[in-house]
């Protein structure tokens, strides 16, 4: 995506960002379970992911941009999926098209709906609100100290290379085509010992700082409110309602 990964985060402007992070993480999670749950062969199941995905949207109201961005990347590394149609249409001639193209297109609309609603979740909460909501969270801290440096490390890598991609073709380096070729063999000689400096300086400071020896709840949390605890009803009716459309009850 162009939009910065790092920018995303916290630019969304929708209602939920009035919760605690606890329970913007916890609908996040529910949302997404949601969508991976609903039969998406059905029409109903469909209509549901469809649904959950747009009230998703509206709730957390991201970048019309990033959203945009991320319909096209989930696009363009899912679509090809279905071209599997024929090949299960010809391991197996009498289920018929319909019933061929069932798996590819549920791998297709489940992924799609998780990569808009990961995109949505993460424009809802800041890297602060991440830690805040994580720290009140039942998640091992060893693994939320893991996923906030990945989050905050995503964005170095990626800048990083953005400097690397914008000094090479002020240089010239995209023409011609044995330029490029040149270029992506000799990238990993510039581009890795770079990353690894970064990393070890990253991790200089980490230590210097004595990250890791204080709780994450004593540098700050959220206390949750009613519209929390009405916020964390209502997404899990939603997941309740997704396994049982997935069974088949009602």
């Amino acid at each position: 995506m162009r939009t910065s990964w790092h920018l995303l985060w916290g630019s969304g402007r929708g209602s939920l960002a009035r919760l605690a992070p606890q329970t913007r993480i916890a609908c996040a999670a529910a949302v997404i379970g949601t969508c991976l749950l609903m039969p998406a062969a059905t029409v109903a199941g469909l209509a549901a992911i469809v649904a959950t995905v747009v009230v998703w949207l509206w709730l957390c109201r991201p970048p019309a941009a990033a959203v945009r961005d991320a319909a096209l990347l989930g696009l363009a590394l899912l679509s090809p999926i279905l071209l599997l149609t024929p090949l299960i249409r010809a391991a197996a001639p009498e289920a018929g098209w319909t019933a061929a193209a069932a798996s590819p297109w549920s791998v297709v609309v489940h992924g799609l709906a998780v990569i808009l609603a990961s995109v949505a979740a993460a424009s809802s909460v800041s890297p602060s609100a991440l830690r805040q909501g994580l720290a009140k969270s039942p998640v091992p801290e060893i693994v939320a100290l893991i996923l906030l440096q990945i989050v905050q490390q995503t964005s170095t890598l990626l800048s990083e290379t953005r400097r690397i991609a914008a000094a090479t073709a002020v240089r010239g380096g995209t023409v011609p085509a044995r330029t490029t070729l040149s270029l992506l063999i000799s990238i990993p000689k510039v581009w890795l010992p770079r990353i690894i400096a970064r990393a070890d300086r990253v991790a200089a400071a980490m230590d210097l700082r004595g990250f890791g020896e204080v709780k994450l709840e004593a540098l700050g949390a959220a206390r949750l409110t009613p519209l929390d605890a009405l916020a964390i009803a209502i997404a899990t009716l939603a997941l309740a309602a997704a396994a049982a459309l997935r069974l088949g009850i009602g």
